[in-house]
């Protein structure tokens, strides 16, 4: 067993699902990195996993809550010593957050290695910001669901060594 290092987890910004052609999708993208000297994944690997995360994401756009059109998910490009994982959750039935992981590679069309696989993995930095961001969702949209509050959700994010 390796002794626990702390890695940075870094906000890279809300990412408008338009951009992508998925209509009424918004994504509050995080990098988490474990390459010595880095604070975010290389940008090959954001621009990617961006890509993928609105690929993946329902077409069409699954409202998150029902007095809003949007659909709101959250992904993370986590550029392990090894592989890359993409880790999205997308906001639904105004309390459930519906996650996945994938690995990915960028010499494979698509970016995608797997898929779909139960056993795909959450690591514990993966674990901190899907912590943070039910927090985050709690206290900003269902104790007030409204188009408003999502609004206030996407001001709410994570820059941390953990």
């Amino acid at each position: 067993m390796t002794i626990y290092t702390p890695r940075p987890i870094r906000f890279l910004g809300v990412v408008d699902g338009s951009a992508c052609g998925v209509l009424n999708s918004k994504v509050k993208l995080y990098g988490v990195t474990a390459r010595e000297g880095r604070q975010i994944p290389g940008w090959e690997l954001i621009r990617a996993a961006t890509l993928v995360a609105f690929d993946r994401l329902p077409k069409p756009a699954m409202p998150s809550i029902s007095e809003s059109p949007l659909s709101v998910a959250v992904a993370c490009v986590h550029e392990t010593k090894g592989p890359v994982f993409l880790l999205t959750g997308v906001w639904a039935n105004e309390n459930e957050l519906r996650t996945s992981v994938v690995e990915l590679n960028l010499q494979k069309p698509g970016g995608v290695i797997s898929a779909g696989s139960s056993h795909m993995p959450l690591c514990t930095w993966d674990l901190a910001i899907l912590a943070f961001e039910r927090d985050a969702w709690v206290n900003t949209v269902l104790k007030n669901p409204t188009p408003a509050a999502i609004e206030a959700y996407f001001s709410h994010v994570l820059n941390a060594l953990l």
